[in-house]
């Protein structure tokens, strides 16, 4: 199984300021997602790093997971991931947004004799 992950910071990349709400942005992401049918894990977090432009900035960052099974939805996935990034650059005037994949041991865990 791979899991990908997506941080996306919420300053404006030209005011370095968050112009956009956390929860407007996590309404925004979870409106795309549900409207691809698309199951996530998001979570708020903060973080800094240093811009293109030399400056080292602060901010509010959101984290979407999204878990990969089997090879069969990889080309789905990485197409819808490819899309989700170039909307959200876009939607949130990002200057980038990191996307890391994982290869994991995970699976999901039922409750006996229930599935």
């Amino acid at each position: 199984m791979k899991k990908h992950e997506l941080s996306i910071g919420l300053n404006d990349q030209n005011t370095l300021t968050q112009l956009i709400s956390t929860q407007d942005a996590i309404n925004s992401i979870v409106d795309y997602c549900r409207t691809y049918k698309r199951a996530f894990t998001l979570t708020t977090a903060t973080g800094g790093y240093t811009m293109d432009n030399g400056e080292f900035t602060v901010e509010n960052t959101i984290r979407i997971e999204f878990l990969q099974f089997t090879d069969d939805v990889d080309a789905e996935l990485n197409t819808f991931i490819r899309d989700f990034i170039q909307y959200f650059l876009i939607e949130f005037n990002q200057e980038s947004i990191a996307h890391a994949v994982y290869n994991t041991e995970s699976d999901l865990v039922y409750l006996e004799n229930q599935k």
